[in-house]
């Protein structure tokens, strides 16, 4: 993916164009103290953030963009859907023109840890397996040697040696998306049609993603469309949608299919036990998006330690098999699980299961080591906030993917002590998968007192 302006902007982030909202007059507004007069006198009119940098300096450039407080804007959808993608191990690799330090956040945000390449220094800490960012015209929040930024039209004819040699071990073989370059200067997109038509596209198809409409943009003479034209992009492979949008229901789709397949997986698991309709659990699903799904994951995989857990690292199969086995038994309704997947499911008024149930990957653990780390989660605010269990008179811990069991002494109800009572919380009950599968003719006698 090559990142261009138009990812960030719905963030607050300025393009840079020619004019009174672009991010070069908003700079030139701090540095002449908000003279309009002065601006025109010692810049000129029109002009983008090269001219700036070519009559205050590079090094004055970084100071000011490390004042407009970007590190603080609220990510903008194109940030979280992409990173939620590159987080469930999609080969995507990050490419972006933009200084700003949002795209490296909404990775942090998904535990990825990315490694920001922004000079020559920077390439030799990556393997190829890394998650990376590469700021092809350098990173002010990470970079105190202003020199790096190319920003100055002479920067940007041909790219630094150490893009051509990085990128080329990297991306030959891949698919380019090229995302929100309308807003930047031609000399800025041609910068990155130089480094793309270095590495080559060998055949590969290349998309493009944007606001503008493609009859405009294709229009003979546009200089965006001679941009796409150039970097392999035809108008049949262009969305005007917006990066927003566009990665938002990519993820959507993307994270739903995952989904639907784990269903299929369970649905032949729990049909062997004479429970088969699945059908209104996919309907659920399908009406999820990416960040409800990704919430469902994280609450299953609420035990994993120092790990962000993802859709196919999660015991996901063994949860909705016995979301399908309990709904068919009527331990739990259908409509326990509605409208979306978020647990705790409560039996409501049809459900035979004496409280909420909650699913929990043990992570391949000993179900009475689960047992010790779920009940002393329980007093966090932390595990209070996620499950919402407060309020109830009791709730069942399922513990999924265990090894053995927990010993039967050890299953009933543990009494609350006072600490917890002041929390707001009644007794934990445990059950294992294992124990579950082990009494499957007696299952509701495990969910009632």
């Amino acid at each position: 993916m090559w990142i261009g302006a138009g990812a960030s902007v719905s963030a607050g982030v300025p393009a840079d164009t020619a004019d009174e909202h672009g991010l070069a007059y908003r700079l030139a507004l701090i540095h002449y103290d908000n003279d309009p007069v002065r601006i025109a006198t010692e810049v000129g009119q029109g002009f983008r953030l090269a001219d700036l940098a070519t009559r205050i300096t590079k090094a004055r450039v970084r100071e000011l963009i490390l004042q407009q407080g970007w590190g603080d804007l609220d990510l903008a959808p194109a940030h979280r859907a992409i990173a939620a993608l590159v987080g469930e191990g999609f080969p995507i690799d990050i490419v972006t023109i933009n200084l700003d330090p949002l795209l490296e956040r909404a990775l942090d945000r998904e535990g990825l840890r990315p490694e920001v390449v922004y000079c020559a220094a920077r390439c030799a800490a990556l393997s190829q397996q890394g998650v990376f960012v590469v700021k092809l015209h350098g990173c002010p929040y990470r970079d105190n040697n202003s020199e790096n930024l190319l920003i100055l039209a002479s920067d940007l004819e041909l790219p630094p040696p150490w893009v051509e040699t990085f990128l080329r071990g990297r991306l030959l073989e891949r698919v380019f998306v090229y995302v929100g370059f309308s807003g930047n200067a031609e000399y800025v997109r041609e910068s990155v049609r130089v480094v793309s038509d270095i590495l080559g596209r060998n055949g590969r198809p290349s998309f493009g993603v944007d606001v503008q409409s493609s009859n405009e943009v294709f229009l003979a003479g546009n200089r965006l469309g001679e941009f796409y034209g150039l970097s392999g992009v035809v108008e049949e492979r262009y969305s005007r949608g917006g990066a927003d949008l566009v990665f938002g229901d990519l993820a959507n789709i993307v994270f739903r299919r995952l989904l639907v397949t784990a269903i299929e997986a369970a649905t032949a698991d729990a049909a062997r036990h004479g429970c088969a309709d699945s059908a209104w659990l996919a309907a659920i699903v399908t009406r999820m998006s990416y960040e409800q799904i990704s919430s469902f994951v994280r609450r299953l995989g609420v035990l994993y330690r120092d790990v962000r857990p993802r859709i196919r690292g999660v015991a996901l199969r063994q949860a909705l098999k016995w979301m399908l086995i309990l709904a068919c038994r009527r331990l739990l309704e259908p409509a326990s699980f509605r409208p979306v997947l978020a647990a705790p499911y409560r039996s409501r008024q049809e459900g035979a299961a004496s409280a909420p149930i909650i699913f929990i990957d043990a992570y391949g653990k000993e179900a009475a080591i689960c047992r010790d780390e779920i009940a002393e989660a329980s007093k966090g605010d932390e595990f209070r906030s996620s499950f919402q269990v407060g309020a109830e008179p009791r709730w069942y811990a399922v513990i999924l993917n265990c090894v053995g069991n927990v010993w039967e002494s050890d299953t009933g109800v543990i009494a609350r002590d006072q600490q917890s009572t002041a929390r707001g919380y009644d007794p934990i009950v445990f059950v294992d998968e294992n124990s579950m599968t082990n009494r499957m003719e007696h299952l509701e006698s495990l969910f009632r007192p």
